[in-house]
Order: C-alpha cells, then structure tokens, then sequence
C-alpha cells in the first residue's frame, strides 16, 4: 500500500486571471514544489461580499471533514471559523483609507479579529507590514514581507507598440487614489506636448479625465486606447518615453517594477510602498506637487544622460523581484506553517 505524501492546499481561488491577485494567485500555483497540491474550494459568491469569510467556512466544511487542513487565500479573505491553519495574503489596506465608512467599519470589526486566528499573513512589501501590524496590534512574528515578482515577458520583450508618436504611460485603473486629475494636470504643466510627447493611459477614460484635458487644453495629446491583451503589455511599456506612476497608495506598485523591466525610466510617488519597492532607480516625486511632477516629466522627457541613468538602475532593480523568488520564499513559508 502506497501513502500520498503530497502537501494539501485548499484554496479561495475566485480572483479573476489579469487581476494583480489573480496574477500573482497564478504564478504561485505554476511555481508550486512537487510535492504540494491545491484544491480549489470553490467558493460560492462574490469576493467582494462581507459574507465571504463565511462562505469560506462552508465550503471548507463541504470539502474535507479534517479540522487540521490548511487553508490559502491568495487576496484578502480569512475564514469566518476554522479548526485548522490558515494563511492569507493581504496585499494593502486600502479598504481603511478608500472606500468608504462601510469598509472600513467592517475590516475593524470583523476582519482583524479574523486576521488574528490566522498562522500566517503574507505582505508585498515592509511598508504594507509595518501598517498592517500597527493596525491589526497581532505578533509581527505572524506577519511577512514576501516582495512580488515581475515576469519575465518584460525583461525579454524587444518588440515596441507603435503608436505613430512618442509617449509617458499610465497602466492600470481609475480608482481614485491613483491620482490620475493630478496626472493629468502634471502632464499639461510639463508642456512636453509642445515637443510632441503625448500621454497614454489604458482603460476607455471617464468624464472626469476627458474634461480635465479638455479643460488643461492637452485634449489632443491624452490617448486611452482600452484594455489590452496581457500578452501586448511588454510592448506598451517598451515604446514608452517613461512610467508616470504617482499613486497616492500602493501596497506594492507591479507597474514600477514591470517598466523597470523593460528599460523604461519611472516616475513614482514618494509615499506608501513605491520609494521601497523603486529605491534609487527612479524619480520620486510627491504626489500632490504638480510642480515636482511636470520638473520630473520634463526631466526624463529631454535628459537623454538622465534617461539612461534611470534605465541602467532599473533593469538592475528590477532584478530584485521574480516569481521565481517570490514562490520559493512562500511556499517553504506555507510548508513550515502546514507542518508545524
């Protein structure tokens, strides 16, 4: 008689595939040892709802019988009740600063209790650490930074999206503390237009966006051009001028390490999580200076010397942060807490 001896994993696996989560859900899972095996709960519901935590605790209920299985959640969500050990990756606390008196009422009252019945929370980065220890006040022995990887479809790449013009890129959504008003009233200021440097950003745009460039008069030079396939994402960042990423929060910041990645200077916020994550191969500005935004923009825009500069520092940079390094630190992590 043959025993398994395969490390079992039952996972909240709801996060849709593109999502940062998502991309990180999947990379772990592809870098997974030999020796582990994840099972989909198959939780019911949307991740969104604050009964998820509940429905968590059903399914691992329906799923196994065992009180000592180990349960993962690759964003956010602890079980309601759970017998067993469990391991959450929490990837920042926006929900306290952004969203709204719901949200945050309900991550001080019913997450950080749940929060604490966990063996193990996993961070993005030291800054996203420190905040969530000074929250939740649990034993930063059970809290860790485990930094996120980059792929490497970035530092290959060597095709460039053509879009007829040169361009500073924005990748990624329109919640508010991405600060993209300010964005894109930094770029009128900067007057690169002036020499034929425009602004893209991904997504359809939004009212708000269109009538600030309409009203900083750069109409013409702010180009959304929607969402675009993953695998077209190399080639966004690679016929770039630069990253302007001056987010007002990050708990990690993919985009700085991804633009670094593919050689492209990166303009980013001096606050949260960024300077840690982009260190001394980038611009850091404060987010809510327009002056310091446009100087920057104008910098990288017509400094060739500093241009390389920031490109050399980054690809080096960028080298700090791999799946590959990423999954081996959490899963002997997992295994550690698994077989304590």
């Amino acid at each position: 008689m043959t025993f398994s001896t395969k490390l079992r994993y039952f996972a909240d696996r709801r996060w849709p595939a593109g999502t940062g989560i998502g991309i990180v859900q999947s990379e772990l899972e592809a870098r997974r040892p030999a020796d582990v095996e994840i099972v989909d709960l198959d939780v019911k519901g949307s991740i969104g709802s604050p009964f998820s935590p509940l429905r968590v605790t059903q399914a691992i209920r329906k799923h196994s019988k065992s009180k000592q299985l180990t349960y993962l959640s690759f964003g956010f969500i602890p079980p309601l009740l759970h017998a067993g050990r469990s391991i959450v990756l929490v990837h920042d606390l926006t929900h306290l600063h952004y969203y709204g008196t719901f949200k945050r009422v309900y991550y001080d009252v019913v997450l950080k209790r749940l929060y604490r019945n966990c063996e193990a929370i996993i961070c993005p980065s030291d800054y996203t650490k420190c905040e969530f220890v000074k929250w939740s006040k649990i034993n930063p022995d059970k809290i860790h930074t485990i930094y996120n990887g980059c792929s490497e479809a970035f530092r290959i790449n060597d095709e460039k999206l053509d879009l007829g013009f040169k361009y500073i890129v924005y990748p990624g959504n329109y919640r508010n503390y991405k600060n993209l008003i300010k964005l894109i009233q930094s770029y009128a200021k900067s007057n690169v237009s002036q020499i034929g440097v425009h602004l893209v950003m991904t997504g359809s745009g939004n009212s708000d966006l269109n009538k600030t460039s309409k009203q900083y008069g750069v109409a013409d030079y702010v180009h959304f051009i929607g969402k675009l396939p993953e695998s077209d994402m190399p080639k966004l960042y690679s016929g770039a001028i630069a990253l302007l990423f001056i987010s007002l929060y990050e708990g990690f910041g993919l985009p700085i390490v991804e633009a670094m990645a593919s050689g492209v200077p990166v303009i980013t916020s001096n606050v949260t999580s960024m300077p840690e994550i982009a260190g001394d191969a980038a611009l850091i500005v404060d987010p809510h200076s327009e002056n310091e935004i446009s100087a920057a923009i104008r910098r990288v825009s017509t400094d060739e010397k500093l241009r390389q500069d920031l490109i050399d520092r980054g690809i080096e940079r960028a080298t700090h942060f791999s799946w590959d390094k990423m999954a081996v630190k959490f899963w002997s992590l997992a295994n550690r807490v698994s077989l304590s």
